[in-house]
């Protein structure tokens, strides 16, 4: 059995900061809880060390100067850069709900693009708010903070500053803060490059079919509200032709006729209900359906004996002129065969003349696919758009960050690390 290594220490440290404002310098404790885990006491240890230097190395706590309340460029450009860090990812996240439900047609239209683009808009009002955000606008609150750490023994100011020559702080937002939140709004604008084309182009969405946006020349597939009680969701289409030679009572002596060989798959049949009306003349429509097929004896769990599918037809529409943006009523009728559970008997089932007409407003020739690539796009390109804008900004407050010096690292003979703790063992 594998044993899984666990450490941990706290780490206490003195970090010295010398003020971008009045040049004082004052320096905090800076406390650490750290854990890491490992095969072996070793690797923990390793891993542990490397937490330790990373984090001594690295981070920076929040602390005004005690002086002229300036909280230094490090403090400001870790603290931003972090939370422009988590609004790109956390953005990316929910953004992939209404992606995956609209490539499913789970939400239909323009639903899809409005939400993620909504998810979007937050998201670049957030990296907004956190960029023009300014510690350092109430000087004397930071000073109350900082005397605040200084009465609890966590800071000490080691010398003074000087307030009359007090050097002003960095710029809210640079060329590169300006660049990233371009590229967040921008996004935003992409992810409504779908509805923007529905709107300018003018057709219209179609329900219980995938897709919902169709033109003269593509295959739909749609969906019955009729539903059926079966085994293990097994049906197929067959012809009405079969299915009566079916019902026929064999010969005496003769063995009864295997159900695959008798009922094969045929496609359903498809006629333009309003095809006279619209003189769109005799279309030939090509169809197909589940061709699915079983033995005749099977293992079959409870839960599977009485399954309701949905049934669907997949019609392959005619890359007619005369088709353009006009609505047809399409009759779609098939004969289903399917197996049945009674107890723990399975028996065949014939449903003849399963019919359905579905109105399907067409849009121009090519403006359906053209749309699924603009939506596909839209979404993909935006979430994109609005993670890169994102990791600019963070970029930028890493910049920030590095712009003035890391801060000195002081242990006192009372601060060495102390453990946290034996090192314990778990077994997986």
């Amino acid at each position: 059995m594998a044993t899984n290594f666990t450490v941990g220490r706290t780490i206490e440290c003195w970090k010295k900061h010398a003020c971008a404002g009045c040049g004082c310098e004052y320096r905090y404790k800076f406390v650490r809880k750290l854990t890491a885990q490992g095969n072996s006491e070793r690797a923990a240890l390793d891993a542990l060390n490397k937490k330790i230097d990373s984090a001594v190395g690295a981070e920076v706590d929040k602390r005004p100067c005690p002086t002229c309340g300036r909280v230094q460029p490090d403090m400001v450009g870790q603290e931003k850069s972090a939370a422009h860090g988590v609004t790109s990812f956390l953005a990316i996240l929910l953004v992939a709900i209404p992606i995956v439900l609209g490539a499913t047609y789970v939400l239909a239209g323009n639903l899809p693009a409005f939400i993620a683009a909504g998810i979007l808009g937050l998201a670049a009002v957030l990296h907004l708010l956190i960029a023009i955000e300014n510690l350092n606008k109430n000087s004397e609150k930071n000073i109350e903070k900082a005397a605040t750490f200084i009465d609890d023994g966590s800071m000490q100011q080691v010398t003074a500053g000087d307030t009359t020559n007090i050097a002003p702080p960095p710029a809210l937002l640079g060329g590169t803060h300006c660049v990233g939140l371009a590229v967040v709004f921008l996004a935003v604008l992409v992810a409504l490059a779908p509805a923007g084309y529905q709107m300018m182009s003018g057709f219209a969405f179609n329900s219980d079919t995938k897709p919902d946006v169709i033109s003269p020349g593509d295959e739909v597939k749609l969906y019955f509200p009729t539903k059926i009680d079966c085994v293990k969701s097994y049906w197929r289409s067959v012809s009405v032709m079969n299915a009566v030679k079916a019902m026929q009572v064999p010969k005496p002596g003769m063995p009864p006729p295997n159900d695959a060989a008798l009922l094969p798959y045929a496609p359903p049949r498809v006629r333009i209900a309003n095809a006279n009306e619209l003189a769109l003349g005799d279309l030939k429509l090509e169809a197909s359906s589940s061709d699915k097929t079983w033995p005749d004896s099977m293992y079959v769990k409870n839960k599977e004996k009485h399954t309701h599918p949905t049934i669907w037809a997949t019609v392959r529409l005619p890359a007619d002129d005369r088709l353009e943006s006009k609505t047809i009523q399409l009759e779609v009728e098939m004969d289903l065969h399917y197996p049945t559970a009674s107890g723990d008997q399975m028996n065949p089932n014939l449903d003849l003349g399963v019919k359905q007409t579905f109105p399907i407003t067409l849009a121009r020739k090519g403006e359906g696919s053209t749309y699924s690539s603009i939506w596909w796009g839209g979404l993909i390109g935006g979430t994109i758009l609005g993670f890169i804008g994102g990791m600019i900004l963070r970029g930028a407050n890493k910049a920030l960050k590095r712009s003035v010096p890391p801060p000195a690292v002081e242990v006192d003979e009372e601060d060495e690390p102390t453990d946290d703790g034996e090192e314990t063992q778990k077994a997986e």
